[in-house]
Parts: structure tokens; C-alpha cells; sequence
């Protein structure tokens, strides 16, 4: 014991130097730790901000280096031989890869490459030089060979690039090859002030990182810097290994969180967890690039390398600090020990001796503290010992003389007991014998009470159960196990007074007393009707003791009998207050039961009724008819009349008839069969059907004259643009009814239509028109659409639900044309064309006019944009235009030929449009030929619109002496001979503005 004393001493004395060490700099917000922590952001505030300084100046000399190799006129004019050849390879039908795998053969690339690769070597911050197409988006010089040709025109860096605003940016961008990302510097290279080519320098991004890690270090061995983007990517990699461009959230949710937190600020410090969740101290700074650039720089210090030195210094102080304590532990629990130890050590000793047998030991009390006290009680309990063993050795001398004088006496007495035991034993046998055989009696008579379904108890004569069977034990709620001797009024509190009557009348009678009905409350809330029966309880000697109950339930009975004569009170007032006629026969027509509304229909009293044949309530030939239905049907139990309704006509009392309906079916009653009729007065009905009979008939004739209406006014305004008003019908339209909606506008125009009707008389151009339009007509419905006006020969139709429709409209129409002409041709006429445009726009629908005449039109810029369209088809020699509005809407352009026709400006418009040929619907020769050449003709049209017309006239030359009679190329070969010969085409933005509606003459290419 002493030894846990001593070391629970050393371990306290341990615990209070802990706390006193350890504690009091964390429970003090001045402390050592609070101070060292000031310390470390003062540190980190100024590495920070030495930092961005230095980063500020690294990416001053990067956006020199390129200045400087942008401006070199050598490099300039390598630049420029390298984008001519390339674009003669094009010209010359070179495509990937072979293109670029001649391009880099060629003397200029590899002058470039050569000059690139010098910089390279002379500056290792940068990994790759890129030269970039402007016109195209393709690489056409890089240090990567893997790069060249690859298209960058989609990537966002490349779109943002392009900005004048944005010669010298300095941004970040996703690689080429790999998945991080790349530091990049951009420079414009210009000729004729026009940027055809951008220089880019991609930046090691190793060397940004150890820029990063060396400069004005002072972060100790774990400490780092590391930049993020403004979506909170990392951008430089850091020292453990994490590729760039990965989410910040991989280094530590929290610190991104803190630092989502300081959005905006352009400095802060914070504390957190990093990705290898170690707590850490950190400073933030706003990096601010360009307005639309901004990063972060994080300088973060390990918080236990910061804190190692203090928490050293704690640790040395609290293992002296324990040592001493645990020296001075032991030497005071030695000391204890041996003043304690000497008195325990003399009890023992005592104790030894007497453990000998040397009563007479005794323990030297030589202190009075606990240890005396406890000597003390020794020496006295020894004594106690002593004397209570000389007492119990004379009482065993006094014992032994007794037993010797009785030994004798029990001797005999064992013999005569030997006997009696015997006899004993035998009546026992026989008694067990006889309890044997009572007992099953007994329970053979409780297992048939306890069977029988009904409540039997025992009563004796002051009115206390003394027994129960089973189910009156399960009545009365009580343990089956209780003791005898209930007072019935506490087993069943209502009606004891009058029970007991009755028994007394049982006892002093001797007579039983039965069926006595009654209710009786249970145990779960219930009350049962019971049936009881009680009889006089008889002892062997003949006297009554008491009463036996038997009870039956029939609460089941007395239900069943109150809900018979509840439904027939409920059947009697159904049948009383019934509004149709109930009437019950026999199966001779006899009419056994009848209510009041019937006897009411027909106009007689019920008395009257009752016993008269079902015959006097119909005329002859339907008495006759049903009473041969009841005569077929006791011979051969034919039941067609059973469940069938059928409208006939009654016969009032006073001989009058009226129409009823009736239904009859069948019942068994007392095993005699019966029929029950249903009988309505239908005479209400059949004047209301009559009635509109002859409404609908008017109504009918109504709606056909609407129809008629409808039909005749649907050929002067469609029905679909009653639809897009809401209207049902053209006398519910208003004038000033309007609503807006997109559609597709489709105008149509017969070729050179004025020279062709001048050969003709007025009823031939009647007759032609009128033939033409109805073939156009149900193409254009056929394609969900529909012809809102007629102008001469012109077609005007819209087309509500798609561009689609429209296109394959116009199409149908095309093929449609062609039928037309043959039959023309067959007739001996010339054959005729038709001109197509289509416009998709927000458009007006309405009314417009006066109060005695108005019209449905549309109004809508688009409309006239449409117009505008279907006459340009003339200059272009086309069937089918459409514009970029209508092409942007087609679902699926793979269904399709069409190829872009023109970049315009119509007539009274400011913005240019895009003009697309389908040339699907055109003669199988004339669409052939243009597919043929489709390819080549857009890479003219794009040579055209970047204002290389010397390769766009070759182009469309060549595309020409495939197809001499495509129009539209004629047309771009002069063009492009216009424009080399007056034209400035320097200045000129691709867009031709034509001055008439039709679209035919050229006022300014400029």
C-alpha cells in the first residue's frame, strides 16, 4: 500500500508540473504561443508581399522577351513567308496532314523553328512557341512538333486573344497536349495593320514554381508559395507533387472556403488545414494581371515547424521537472514505509505465535494511533478465545455423561418405532390411491364445465362465488388462480340485488328457475344478453347450500332478431316513401304487396289493390302479353323477363293510358317464388325527349348553314389564322384582333411572269394562275402550313410550327413545278420558274381596316425581309434562298444540300444578313452539278469574304468550268474582278449592299 502511495504522490506532483508548463500558454492570450503566432503573419505578411513584388517584376521581363522577338523584322517577315506558303499549299489542294507535314519542310518553318528554339535555350522559362493563324485558329509554328495544325479557334484563351485590346496579355489557358495548365504571353503580329498571326509563349510552369519557392524563401523546410486562379485552380505547381489546373479543393476544403471568403480583398491572413490536413498559417494576396485577369498568391507556413522550437523548450522543462518529482517521491515514500512498517511487523510476529499454539502470545502496543488501537483489539480478542475455549471444553465433559445414560433408552424406543412406521406407510398408500382417483374425477368434471359455451358458477347462501368454470372466470376478469369466496357484487356490480332475489326464491323452493333474460356488463366494456338458469345446490345429507348458475350468451340472437325488425322497418319506409311504383305478384299476376306511389300513378287505393291481377294495370294487349309471360313461365321456368327493363304503356283507373318503364325480378319468399316490378312514370320524359328531338334537329340545321358559312368564308381567310386569333368562327373576329408569333414567311414568284401573261388573254392568265396555284396549294397545307394571301402570281404562305416545314415545303413545291411543266410541256407550252425565299422571324397577325370592311394580315419586318430574299434568287440564278435565321432553326442539316450563297445588306436594312441555296427541288442535273462543286465554292466564298480575291477567281474558275451555267459563280467572278481592278478591297468588310428590293443591282461593294 505504500508503494501505490508513494507513486500516486509522484504521479500528482508529475501532473501539476505538466499543467503549469503546458497549460498556461494556452489559457493566456498574451502567452508564448499567442506571440510566436503574431510573429510568423508579421513573417508572412512581408515574404508575401516581397513576393508579389518579385513576381510583378519576373512577369515585367517575360512580357519583354516577347516584345522584343514580336518587333525582330526577321522574325516578322520569316513569319509572313511561312503564312503565304501556307496558304498556297491550300490554294494548291493540299489538306492534313500532308499539309502540315509539307509546311514543316519548308525553308521558312525551319528558319522559325531554329530562331524559336535559340530563345528557348537562351531563356529555359519557357517550354513551347507557338505561332497561331488568326484566320483559321491552326498552328502553323511550334517548338512542339506535335503541335502544329492543331486548331485552337474554339478554345476561349484564343477568342480573347484576338481583342486589339489584348496585345501583350499575359493569362493562363489549358494545354495543347497534357491536361494542366499553361502560363501564356501573347503579341499581335500585324501587316498592313491588319493582325493575321499571334505569337505565343507558353511559360515553364516549373520554373514559375521554383521562381516562386526562392525568391525571398524565408518559409522554413515546409513553408511555400503557390498561385490560384480566379476560379480557384492552382496554377503553379507545388513542392508536393499536384498537377496545375486541378480545383483548389484538393488542397483543403476549409482554406478554400476562407479564401471564397476573402473574394475581393486584396490582402488577409487566415489560418487553416492543408490537402495533407496539417494545421498551417497563411497570407493571401490579390494578384491583379489586367482588369479581366486576376489571381492569388498563397505563402503558407506548417504550424508545427513554426511551433517546434516552443514546444522543444516544454518538453525538456517538463522531463526535469519529472524527474526530480519522482526522486523526491521515492525517497518520501521510504521514509513513510519505515515508520509505518514497525508496528505492523510486531502484530505480525504475535500472530505467528499463536498460529503455533502459544495462547498466552500477546502484541507490544508501543504507539496509540491506529496501529496501538489495532494491537490493543488483538490481545483482547486472544483472551476472549482463550476463555471460550476453557468453557466449551467442561461443557463436552458434562454432554458425554448424558448420552451415555440415554443411549439405552433409544435402543428400545427404535424398535417399537420400526413397527408403527410400517402401518403407516401402508395407509398412506391407500389414502394416495383414493386422492389419485378423486383428483381425475374432479378434473374430468373441470374440463367439461370449462368446454361448455356457457358461464357456470357456484353460489353459496350468503351470495359469494365460491367456483367458476372457465368462461365465467374469462367474464368476470378475475386471476384463474384466486382464492374462493368473491361477493358477487364485486364480480358483477349491476343487478346483484335482484339476482339474489332470485336465487332465494330457488332456495327456499328447492325449485330451479329457468330462462331468465338479462344484460351483463364485461370486463372490456361490453354488454352481453345472456340466458340463465338456476338450480338448487344439494349436499349428500339433502340440505341446500346453494345455487348453481348456468348462463348462455345470446347477445348474437337478441342482435340478429332487433336487426330483423329494423331492416323490415327500414324496408317498409323505402317501399312506403319510394317515388317510383313498387308492386310484388305471385307468379299468377296476383298482386300480393304495392306502395303508395304506385297506387297513386295509376288511381287507386291501396286496399283496392291488394289481391287484383297485375292485368288491371296495363291495357289488353299488355296484359295479355304478360300474363302469357307468367304462364311460360310456370311450365318452363323461362326467365327472359327477369332483369330486363322495357318501356311499355299503363292503364289509369279511370281507363286513361301513359307511358312507364318497367323492371321486374325475381325473390324467394317463405319457398314461394315472387316477382318484383318497378314501375316509372315516364310521361315527363318522353315529352322532355320529344322537345329535343326537335331542338336538335333545329340545331342541326343550324350548324350545317354555319358550316356552309364557314367553308365560304375559310376560302377568303385560312382557318389557321382564325386559330391564331383564338376565333371559332370568322363573325367572332374583331377589328384591332392581333397576336405575335414566330413563323417561318415563305414568298414565292413565277420567273419573268409579265412578258409570259402579255401572250396571253385575260381569261388564259385567269385559267393558267388558277392552275398553277392549286397545284401549289396543297403542298404547301401537306407541310403544315398554310397561304395567307394570293398577290398576282405570288404566293405569300407562313408556316407556323418550324423552319423545317418550310424548307420542305418550298422543296415540295419545286418537284410539284416540275410535274406542273411536263404537263405544260405535253400541252405545247414552255415550261415556267419559280423563285423561293424564306425568313424566319416574330411576326403580327390581325385585323386592319375600317367599320364596314377590314382584312386579316400579318405585319412584320420579317415579311418584307422575305420579299426581299425571293428576289435576290433572280441575281443568284437560285430556285430556294433562305437566311441564317432560318437556317439556324433546321433540326437536322444533314438532310439537306445547301451551301451559303452571299453576306448582303437589302435594301432599307442596317444589318447584314447571311443568304444559304438549298439545293434540294432543283432538276437532278442542275442540283448535281452544284453539289459537285460545293466544296470547292465555299472555300472560294471564304477566300471572297477574307479579300483574297486573286485565290478566290481561281476558285471560282475552276468551279465555273465544272459548271458553266451556275449563276451565282458567274456573278463572284466579276465580282472579284471588280474589286482587284476599282475596288479597295483593303478597307471593304465583305458585305455587298444591294440598292433594289429585288436585289438586282449593285450600287456600293464598299
Amino acid at each position: 500500500m505504500m508503494i501505490y502511495f508513494g507513486l500516486l504522490f509522484t504521479i500528482i506532483l508529475i501532473l501539476a508540473n505538466g499543467v503549469r508548463i503546458y497549460g498556461l500558454p494556452f489559457t493566456s492570450f498574451t502567452g508564448e504561443y499567442a506571440q510566436r503566432q503574431n510573429e510568423v503573419f508579421n513573417t508572412l505578411n512581408l515574404v508575401a508581399d516581397l513576393k508579389k513584388a518579385y513576381l510583378f517584376t519576373w512577369l515585367k521581363e517575360r512580357n519583354n522577351d516577347v516584345q522584343v522577338l514580336a518587333e525582330s523584322k526577321l522574325l516578322k517577315n520569316t513569319i509572313e513567308t511561312l503564312h503565304d506558303t501556307l496558304h498556297q499549299l491550300q490554294r494548291a489542294g493540299h489538306t492534313a496532314p500532308e499539309l502540315w507535314t509539307t509546311l514543316a519542310e519548308h525553308t521558312s518553318y525551319q528558319d522559325l523553328i531554329e530562331h524559336f528554339k535559340w530563345v528557348k535555350s537562351a531563356h529555359t522559362t519557357y517550354h513551347s512557341i507557338q505561332v497561331v493563324d488568326t484566320s483559321t485558329g491552326n498552328v502553323i509554328a511550334s517548338t512542339v512538333p506535335s503541335e502544329l495544325g492543331t486548331n485552337v479557334s474554339q478554345e476561349p484563351f484564343f477568342m480573347q486573344a484576338l481583342q486589339p485590346a489584348n496585345d501583350g496579355l499575359i493569362d493562363i489557358k489549358p494545354a495543347v497536349l497534357g491536361h494542366h495548365l499553361d502560363l501564356f504571353l501573347v503579341r499581335h503580329l500585324k501587316r498592313a495593320n491588319n493582325l493575321f498571326a499571334l505569337l505565343i509563349m507558353n511559360i515553364n510552369n516549373d520554373d514559375l514554381a521554383a521562381m516562386l519557392q526562392t525568391a525571398h524563401s524565408g518559409l522554413g523546410q515546409t513553408g511555400e508559395a503557390f498561385l490560384i486562379t480566379q476560379n480557384l485552380q492552382l496554377l503553379s505547381p507545388l513542392q508536393h507533387p499536384q498537377a496545375t489546373g486541378l480545383s483548389f479543393s484538393a488542397l483543403s476544403e476549409q482554406l478554400k472556403t476562407k479564401l471564397t471568403e476573402q473574394e475581393g480583398s486584396v490582402e488577409t491572413l487566415l489560418t487553416a488545414t492543408d490537402f495533407l490536413n496539417q494545421q498551417i498559417l497563411a497570407a493571401y494576396r490579390l494578384i491583379s494581371i489586367i482588369d479581366s485577369v486576376k489571381w492569388g498568391l498563397v505563402v503558407k507556413v506548417n504550424r508545427q515547424e513554426v511551433f517546434a522550437p516552443l514546444h522543444h523548450s516544454l518538453f525538456y522543462m517538463f522531463l526535469i521537472d519529472a524527474i526530480l518529482s519522482f526522486i523526491l517521491g521515492v525517497l518520501f515514500t521510504g521514509m513513510v514505509a519505515r515508520i509505518l512498517s514497525h508496528p505492523i511487523k510486531v502484530l505480525s510476529q504475535a500472530i505467528q505465535r499463536i498460529e503455533a499454539g502459544d495462547m498466552n502470545a500477546r502484541a507490544e502496543i508501543s504507539t496509540y494511533d491506529e496501529i496501538g488501537v489495532l494491537a490493543d483489539m488483538f490481545n483482547s480478542m486472544v483472551e476472549r478465545v482463550q476463555h471460550t475455549q476453557e468453557e466449551m471444553e467442561r461443557v463436552i465433559a458434562e454432554s458425554a455423561i448424558e448420552l451415555r445414560t440415554s443411549n439405552f433408552s433409544l435402543v428400545m424406543t427404535v424398535e417399537e418405532m420400526q413397527d408403527l412406521n410400517t402401518d403407516l406407510e401402508q395407509e398412506i398408500i391407500e389414502r394416495k390411491k383414493v386422492e389419485l382417483e378423486l383428483r381425475k374425477e374432479r378434473l374430468q368434471q373441470q374440463i367439461i364445465f370449462d368446454s361448455v359455451p356457457a358461464f357456470i358458477w357456484q353460489k353459496d347462501l350468503k351470495n359469494h362465488i365460491m367456483w367458476m368454470n372457465k368462461p365465467a372466470v374469462e367474464l368476470s376478469g378475475i386471476q384463474a388462480n384466486t382464492p374462493v369466496g368473491y361477493s358477487v357484487k364485486v364480480l358483477f356490480p349491476e343487478g346483484t340485488e335482484s339476482a339474489y332475489r332470485e336465487d332465494l326464491e330457488v332456495i327456499q323452493t328447492g325449485k330451479p328457475t329457468l330462462g331468465i333474460l338479462k344484460q351483463m356488463p364485461t370486463v372490456d366494456g361490453r354488454t352481453l344478453w345472456i340466458k340463465v338458469d338456476k338450480v338448487p345446490y344439494i349436499e349428500e345429507d339433502g340440505q341446500i347450500i346453494g345455487v348453481i348458475v348456468l348462463a348462455i350468451d345470446v347477445t348474437a340472437r337478441i342482435q340478429a332478431e332487433q336487426n330483423l325488425v329494423d331492416s323490415e322497418q327500414r324496408f317498409r319506409t323505402i317501399i312506403d316513401t319510394a317515388v317510383d311504383g313498387i308492386v310484388m305478384i305471385d307468379t299468377y299476376g296476383v298482386i300480393q304487396l304495392a306502395n303508395p306511389s304506385l297506387a297513386r300513378m295509376f288511381d287507386y287505393d291501396m286496399d283496392e289493390l291488394l289481391g287484383q291481377n297485375i292485368s288491371v294495370l296495363l291495357p289488353k294487349i299488355y296484359a295479355e302479353k304478360y300474363t302469357n309471360y307468367l304462364k311460360v313461365y310456370r311450365e318452363t321456368g323461362d326467365k327472359s323477363i327477369i332483369g330486363v327493363g322495357r318501356e311499355i304503356v299503363g292503364k289509369h283507373h279511370n281507363a286513361g293510358v301513359f307511358p312507364i318503364h318497367l323492371t321486374i325480378s325475381e325473390l324467394v319468399l317463405n319457398n314461394q317464388r315472387m316477382f318484383t316490378g318497378i314501375v316509372s312514370d315516364i310521361t315527363e320524359l318522353k315529352e322532355a325527349q320529344r322537345a329535343l328531338e326537335l331542338q336538335n334537329e333545329e340545331l342541326k340545321e343550324a350548324q350545317e348553314a354555319l358550316e356552309l358559312q364557314n367553308k365560304a368564308y375559310n376560302r377568303f381567310v385560312p382557318r389557321e389564322f382564325l386559330s391564331f386569333l383564338g376565333k371559332e368562327s370568322i363573325v367572332d373576329v374583331e377589328l384591332g384582333d392581333q397576336v405575335q408569333q414566330e413563323m417561318t414567311i415563305m414568298f414565292s414568284d413565277i420567273r419573268s411572269f409579265t412578258a409570259l401573261s402579255e401572250k396571253m388573254t385575260p381569261n388564259e392568265n385567269f385559267r393558267f394562275i388558277n392552275s398553277y396555284l392549286s397545284k401549289m396549294e396543297p403542298v404547301v397545307q401537306k407541310n403544315r402550313g398554310f397561304i395567307d394571301k394570293y398577290i398576282g402570281d405570288s404566293i405569300m404562305a407562313l408556316f407556323p410550327d418550324g423552319a423545317d416545314d418550310a424548307v420542305q415545303g418550298a422543296i415540295a413545291m419545286l418537284y410539284a413545278l416540275a410535274e406542273f411543266n411536263q404537263g405544260r410541256e405535253r400541252a405545247g407550252y414552255t415550261p415556267i420558274g419559280i423563285g423561293i425565299g424564306l425568313h424566319t422571324g416574330s411576326l403580327m397577325l390581325g385585323t386592319i381596316g375600317g367599320k364596314n370592311r377590314m382584312d386579316g394580315t400579318v405585319i412584320s419586318d420579317a415579311v418584307n425581309l422575305a420579299s426581299r430574299v425571293e428576289g435576290m434568287t433572280k441575281m443568284y440564278g437560285t430556285s430556294l434562298l433562305i437566311t441564317e435565321n432560318t437556317y439556324g432553326r433546321l433540326v437536322d442539316l444533314n438532310q439537306y444540300h445547301i451551301r451559303i450563297i452571299d453576306k448582303v445588306k437589302v435594301k432599307g436594312k442596317t444589318q447584314a444578313i447571311t443568304v444559304y441555296e438549298v439545293l434540294d427541288g432543283n432538276l437532278p442535273e442542275i442540283r448535281d452539278a452544284k453539289i459537285a462543286t460545293m466544296g470547292k465554292f465555299i472555300e472560294a466564298f471564304t477566300a471572297y469574304q477574307q479579300r483574297h480575291l486573286e485565290i478566290a477567281e481561281e476558285l471560282f474558275q475552276e468551279c465555273f468550268k465544272q459548271n458553266p451555267q451556275d449563276k451565282a459563280v458567274e456573278l463572284y467572278i466579276k465580282r472579284c474582278q471588280y474589286w482587284q481592278k476599282f475596288g479597295d478591297y483593303q478597307t471593304w468588310d465583305g458585305v455587298i449592299q444591294l440598292e433594289s428590293k429585288d436585289g438586282l443591282l449593285v450600287q456600293d461593294w464598299k
